[in-house]
């Protein structure tokens, strides 16, 4: 009742400032924000004043909006390579996080002082004619790790000894238990041929989400995890059981917010957990927006100022929602050994 009431209190205003002078006062307010610095408040009330009814017909309302847009996107340059350059840096990627960092230093928009000199000494070799190091243990370890699963665990053995000795060998790793299997596996088993399936790429995963997933309460580069609903089977063998947890990654989450703003949530699809593989998944992203109020706030603003503050609704993946992927690669499956220990990584 509340909400029904609410809704025509809204309409109500609406109807009154359609009889009202509304282009005018509203285009001046975007201009005055603009001015001011507020470029993402000056674009929506621009596109508030698109809506106007007396708007004239040679107006220059998109080519403000396009100014805005340019100038926001402009604004963010220190923001998105910075943070970019940190995740590289994270992941042991040096030389490409240090090129970041100098990007970064070229943006006008880049806040003083900053820590930019610093991190990119991080990332220089600590000798001139000394190879870099940073990827030192997670090339041995993947090469291992592929060995392993192919059966070829007296080769693997190798990969595993070296990533031992590497600099950045993580303090929590699992090395020595996979060394020790390698040493306690049957040498006869470790050369037997052994068949394989292909996972072919485009394959289609059947998933849901777990939990609703609210825009307001994730932020960008945040996990969300998902189930897989159906088995995914080869050649009558199940390589991706049903309940398996696929992994997303939040890309944009915006609530919704004053004039009416509707909120926004974007999830990038990564990849399925099959047993001891990361399944990757081609880039799906999953959208979902709330409903706009702009126009109306706008507008009824001009007549009472809190209306301003109406929001537009909140963005969200409901619970049980349900959506097909499909994977990126081909990947090669080899059957479990039955004198093979089950490592958890």
């Amino acid at each position: 009742m509340k909400r029904t009431l609410f809704l025509l209190f809204l309409v109500a205003c609406c109807c009154h400032a359609l009889g009202q002078e509304c282009y005018k006062p509203t285009r001046q307010r975007g201009i005055e924000l603009y001015n001011a610095g507020k470029k993402e408040s000056a674009q929506k009330a621009f596109q508030a004043a698109k809506a106007c009814p007396d708007k004239p017909d040679n107006n220059d309302l998109d080519a403000w909006i396009s100014k805005c847009k340019k100038v926001v996107q402009k604004e963010k340059c220190y923001d998105i390579k910075y943070k970019r350059a940190i995740r590289l840096y994270e992941s042991g990627d040096k030389q490409s996080a240090k090129k970041q960092f100098i990007e970064a230093s070229n943006c006008w928009d880049k806040p003083q002082p900053n820590d930019l000199k610093d991190w990119i000494s991080k990332c220089e070799p600590s000798s001139p004619g000394q190879k870099e190091v940073t990827r030192c243990y997670v090339e041995n370890y993947n090469k291992g790790l592929e060995l392993y699963y192919q059966g070829n665990k007296k080769k693997a053995k190798i990969f595993f000894i070296a990533a031992q000795s590497c600099p950045d060998k993580p303090a929590n790793n699992i090395l020595e238990k996979l060394i020790q299997d390698c040493n306690e596996s049957d040498s006869s088993d470790i050369n037997t041929p052994r068949s394989s399936v292909t996972l072919s790429s485009g394959t289609s995963i059947y998933l849901k989400s777990n939990y609703a997933i609210f825009a307001k309460k994730v932020k960008k580069y945040d996990a969300v995890y998902f189930t897989v609903t159906e088995d995914v089977k080869i050649q009558g063998r199940t390589v991706i059981p049903k309940g398996s947890i696929a992994v997303g990654i939040v890309r944009k989450a915006k609530r919704s917010s004053a004039f009416g703003t509707k909120g926004k949530l974007h999830i990038e699809m990564s990849h399925v957990n099959a047993g001891n593989k990361n399944i990757r998944l081609n880039n799906k992203v999953l959208s979902f927006y709330g409903k706009n109020y702009t126009p109306i706030a706008i507008a009824s603003g001009l007549l009472f100022p809190p209306c301003l503050f109406i929001t537009g609704t909140k963005a969200y993946m409901p619970a049980n929602y349900e959506f097909v992927v499909t994977t990126s690669y081909n990947e090669i499956f080899y059957p479990e050994n039955k004198t093979t220990k089950s490592i958890i990584l």
